[in-house]
């Protein structure tokens, strides 16, 4: 298993309450999504301005936000209830990334995967037993292609900072301190099949995509031979 120590800086956040609480179901997280996207991209706030959508947006004790975009960070929208602007102090965590749509079922097999391997690394220890749930794409994004990440917060952890040479972005359109990617060799043959499904079901998708153009190149070549024929 593979995640990542990432050291986040302050910053600032637009929040709403989930009505069904921390439920991963199209009713719950669509109501919440649409309130968050029209304060920014429809204006529905105070002043009625105008912003860019931003990335992910993030599941966390029966509420969802998004992070405010750069130049209102330092000069927050006015929010109409049930927004509000919070503060998001700074914080270290341990990150894991998978594919596919957040479902009760798998939200809990990814956090539990996130707890062993944090458990199992001794240089690290949990500092809140809160789980953050981040989510990347619009909701009709094809599962095989989504990004989603569990977080939660660790302590004791000297984080290191990033072997690239431009700063790396991190999941609240802010910039990590310090990226540290870590390897459990753990064995979860859950996560190797739910990749190979995936892998499978996009396979299936580009060959029937291949098979339907062959299908119509021979229709237009048989209508064409049918033309000539009849010409004749």
């Amino acid at each position: 298993v593979t995640f990542e120590i990432r050291n986040y800086p302050e910053f600032k956040r637009v929040s709403t309450p989930l009505s069904l609480g921390n439920d991963y179901t199209l009713e719950n997280m669509g109501t919440a999504l649409l309130e968050l996207s029209s304060f920014l991209v429809l204006g529905n706030n105070v002043g009625k301005e105008l912003s860019e959508m931003t990335s992910p947006f993030v599941m966390e004790e029966s509420e969802m936000w998004i992070p405010l975009p750069r130049n209102f960070q330092s000069c927050p929208l006015e929010t109409k209830d049930p927004l509000a602007i919070k503060t998001t102090p700074a914080r270290t965590a341990a990150v894991l990334s998978f594919k596919g749509i957040c479902t009760n079922p798998e939200i809990k097999r990814q956090t539990k995967i996130l707890l062993d391997a944090v458990n199992e690394d001794l240089t690290i220890s949990m500092s809140s037993s809160t789980v953050q749930v981040m989510q990347y794409n619009a909701p009709g994004t094809l599962p095989w292609r989504r990004k989603n990440e569990i977080a939660i917060l660790v302590e004791n952890v000297d984080v290191v900072d990033s072997t690239d040479e431009s700063p790396v972005e991190d999941s609240v359109n802010t910039t990590a301190v310090g990226v540290e990617v870590r390897t459990l060799e753990t064995s979860d043959e859950g996560v190797v099949e739910e990749f190979e499904n995936i892998e499978k079901l996009e396979n299936d998708v580009i060959m029937s995509s291949g098979t339907n153009e062959t299908h119509s190149e021979t229709a237009v070549e048989n209508g064409s031979t049918a033309d000539e024929t009849s010409e004749k």
